[in-house]
């Protein structure tokens, strides 16, 4: 059945299904929905009871699922007056044909210009991922040495970076051959979500695993990771579309 509960200034509502099961159980479901099973010898008091304690994670969940309807509703296209995301900021598309070199992309305040020999759209995406891996060799190495200089009391130093396209990472670390791999995708995130993840591979280089010595590092490296993180969460549906 289907109850409400106020949390944090907002009325919530919430599936409640009695079930033979041991613990209370809560999950934000794909649709955003609230939902929490519990034995039918539990009491509404005691749920509601149980809702309240667990408020910060209900309402932190339901604020990323907020944003990533409002991100993927966003249309991404790299046709002439698309959307294109960079250093999470939404340009407007520019589509100049060419009929000869250089071809490439020219960003000017909130345009991307794309400039190319047609507007077919696997010629497009290779324009853009060949300047995204340009971007990204000039960006990474810079925000990986300040991260590796602020995580030098753990004997860090600069790994060997790669750059690739990847549907489902944003970056990787293989601490054996010192090689770090990062997500070309990146370049549409804002740019303190870009740190997060140069921070969460970083460390992978002292931890490599994701343990509670891996998180205890993390948050003396970068306190309010949680929140970049979440930021971050949302630009993963562009991954799929470009």
């Amino acid at each position: 059945m289907t109850y409400e509960i106020q949390l944090g200034g907002r009325t919530i509502s919430y599936c409640w299904t009695k079930k033979p099961v041991k613990n209370l159980n809560l999950r934000i479901r794909r649709d955003g929905t609230v939902a929490v099973s519990s034995h039918p010898r539990i009491s509404y008091g005691e749920i509601q009871a149980f809702l309240r304690q667990n408020e910060a994670f209900i309402l932190r969940s339901l604020r990323r699922w907020e944003s990533q309807q409002e991100t993927v509703g966003v249309e991404f296209s790299l046709e002439h007056g698309g959307t294109f995301p960079l250093l999470g900021k939404h340009l407007r598309v520019e589509l100049e044909r060419r009929k000869e070199p250089p071809f490439g992309v020219l960003v000017t305040g909130d345009t991307l210009c794309l400039r190319a020999p047609s507007d077919d759209p696997e010629t497009l995406r290779q324009i853009v991922r060949r300047w995204m891996g340009r971007r990204m060799e000039e960006l990474m190495p810079r925000l990986c040495e300040e991260a590796a200089l602020s995580l030098g009391t753990y004997g860090v130093t600069p790994p060997e970076l790669q750059y690739r396209c990847m549907v489902s990472r944003w970056g990787s670390c293989c601490a054996t051959t010192r090689t770090v791999t990062f997500n070309k995708f990146l370049l549409c995130a804002p740019m303190p979500c870009i740190e997060y993840v140069v921070y969460h591979e970083l460390i992978h280089l002292i931890v490599p695993n994701h343990s509670p010595a891996f998180y205890r590092v993390l948050d003396e490296a970068m306190p309010d990771w949680k929140s970049r993180r979440e930021t971050l969460s949302p630009y993963g549906s562009w991954i799929r579309q470009l």
